[in-house]
């Protein structure tokens, strides 16, 4: 019953994401949106189940307008794969977590974060704390508990489309 009413809610953002971009990609702003359903991923039982979800439905997504990226959600990978100084970091908003070397993520050991998404215009990462099952959300700002990753989702695109389209709370 949970896993229908999460699948339930992840397809009305499906939908409202398309109806978005039916509306908004033609405009002076150019909303673009890129979907890629992944259907298994690496460990994806370790994962909540909601992002376990929005990645069959969804999948990875790509949103941006007037050709730049504002926010991409991909399958998880290893923090510790990104090469320090490589144009990867520098997009993942990771020069601050490897000046002089350091191999720390919120004064932590990388190898304890895989990197989902990021924000370029806000200079923002997210990752999961692979420490704890299932895993969790956080930032390199500060550690962030979101309610479920659904939460997570709908907060950081209102945030975006409120800032570009001033649109209020559309999820």
């Amino acid at each position: 019953m949970i896993e229908n009413n999460i699948r339930t809610e992840i397809l009305q953002i499906r939908k409202k994401l398309l109806a978005f971009a039916d509306e908004h990609g033609a405009n002076d702003k150019g909303f673009t949106l890129k979907l890629n359903p992944v259907a298994h991923f690496e460990d994806n039982d370790n994962y909540p189940l909601d992002f376990q979800i929005f990645l069959e439905e969804i999948g990875e997504l790509y949103l941006g307008w007037n050709d730049y990226e504002v926010i991409q959600i991909q399958s998880p990978f290893p923090l510790e794969n990104v090469e320090k100084g490589s144009e990867e970091a520098e997009n993942l908003s990771l020069i601050s977590t490897f000046i002089g070397g350091q191999d720390k993520y919120m004064n932590r050991p990388i190898s304890e974060f895989e990197v989902f998404s990021n924000e370029v215009c806000s200079y923002v990462m997210y990752c999961f704390d692979i420490t704890k099952k299932p895993y969790s959300i956080v930032t390199e700002e500060y550690e962030t508990k979101y309610s479920s990753f659904v939460d997570w989702s709908k907060i950081t695109m209102n945030g975006q489309i409120d800032y570009a389209y001033q649109i209020k709370n559309y999820f």
